[in-house]
């Protein structure tokens, strides 16, 4: 019985233990309508988007994601300056998730003293961006911390003005725990169950 009781109180473990995983953007793919990336069981597409002053996002065919040795950037037309940037427009690399994750940290290279990012996140999971900080500096490590506040499956990562340019080189993301390990939880608590109408029907006897 204590062995059975053991299993099942690790099975719950597994049933709530969040798995990390931290992608590296950086590489030579060049420009294309997006990247997909895999890492630990999670899969992530970076597409190309933008957005305006309101936090309204939008897309065009022209509009391409870019991977170079510093990381993902984007580009709207061949020769413009492959950073994520607020150039000629404010720049928005989107992450769509297979999965629901918590986002731990975000990454960047090229980074100057005025460079700051835009966050977006799909408040409503309806599918659609909100905006959440215009204006978030980037520390002089290049990596930012999240402390696991935003969970879910799209976030996107922006630029909002000339001042702001720089890359996106990885991210750290935990997954939000699959309920894969339920059936076997509850088929446990049916053998208790079984093994405790058997007691009382022994003693009965």
């Amino acid at each position: 019985m204590k062995k059975i009781l053991a299993t099942l109180f690790a099975l719950a473990l597994s049933c709530t233990a969040a798995q990390a995983a931290t992608f590296d953007f950086t590489g030579n793919g060049g420009r294309a309508t997006s990247y997909t990336f895999v890492e630990d069981g999670i899969s992530v597409t970076a597409s190309p988007a933008s957005f305006n002053n309101g936090g309204g996002t939008s897309t065009s065919p022209s509009y391409r994601v870019g991977q170079y040795g510093g990381g993902l950037g984007m580009s709207r037309y061949w020769g413009e300056n492959h950073q994520v940037d607020g150039w000629f427009g404010n720049d928005l690399i989107v992450f769509d998730f297979d999965r629901n994750v918590t986002i731990e940290s975000v990454s960047f290279t090229h980074v100057d003293r005025d460079d700051e990012f835009s966050f977006f996140f799909d408040l409503g999971n309806d599918g659609s961006l909100d905006d959440i900080n215009f204006n978030v500096d980037i520390p002089g490590s290049g990596t930012y911390s999240f402390f696991g506040t935003w969970t879910g499956d799209t976030f996107g990562i922006g630029a909002y003005d000339y001042n702001d340019n720089f890359k996106i080189s990885g991210m750290t993301v935990s997954a939000v725990p699959l309920p894969a390990a339920l059936p076997l939880y509850g088929a446990g608590m049916a053998v208790i169950g079984f093994i405790g109408w058997r007691r009382k029907k022994r003693l009965a006897a």
